[in-house]
């Protein structure tokens, strides 16, 4: 599954950022 490019990665890391986790 390594279809999508890393910037994928960054851009759900930025999103669980916004997430009070």
């Amino acid at each position: 599954k390594s279809n999508y490019p890393p910037i994928i990665i960054e851009e759900i890391m930025s999103l669980a950022c916004d997430l009070p986790f």
